[in-house]
């Protein structure tokens, strides 16, 4: 499966961080295109299917964050 990176920009747009597995270059693309369907390499224009990845880096974010105000609570 194809790994992604999350980043949450200051007016609130959550994008996805991948590395196209075809030519190697890294692209950004918004995580609610990227739940959609495969997203096109911007310099090759492979498709790159990373809906699974994307799901499961937002669903970590949500855990980590989850057990960071539990411990705050405690």
């Amino acid at each position: 499966m194809q790994r992604v990176r999350l980043h949450v920009a200051a007016n609130g747009e959550i994008w996805v961080i991948s590395t196209c597995k075809s030519c190697g270059q890294e692209a950004r693309h918004l995580a609610a295109d990227a739940i959609l369907g495969p997203i096109a390499c911007d310099s090759c224009g492979h498709a790159m299917d990373i809906k699974g990845a994307t799901i499961e880096a937002v669903e970590g974010a949500r855990e980590s964050r989850s057990r960071g105000a539990s411990q705050i609570a405690d």
